[in-house]
């Protein structure tokens, strides 16, 4: 099933129950960064998650509160630095601890 038809529900009131049925990535307890199709999730760790926390306030939410406090700790644990957030978990193969750019006349 693609993630485009498992997005398809009855209502607004069903629709955080789909998005979680489709996003949350259990085995790290966060939401896929990315879907890419129905058998390929990017489970990067990113900032993006604590903004699906703060969306439609007063709404259904999102995740369940179990769900939220997991992806919070998540974040805090490999996200959180004392000057900022990092934009990838360290763990992550990409990380790269200082980003040095060079300019094309170097």
């Amino acid at each position: 099933m693609t993630p485009t038809r498992r997005l398809t529900s009855n209502g607004p009131l069903e629709r955080p129950r789909v998005l979680r049925s489709v996003f949350w990535y259990a085995e790290g307890g966060y939401l896929y960064d990315v879907i890419e199709r129905a058998e390929r999730q990017r489970c990067d760790l990113r900032p993006n998650q604590l903004l699906a926390l703060s969306l439609a306030p007063g709404a259904p939410r999102l995740l369940s509160h179990k769900a939220a406090i997991s992806v919070l700790n998540v974040c805090a644990k490999e996200l959180v630095t004392s000057v900022g957030l990092r934009s990838l978990a360290p763990t992550h193969a990409d990380y790269a601890g200082i980003f040095c750019r060079q300019s094309a006349g170097a």
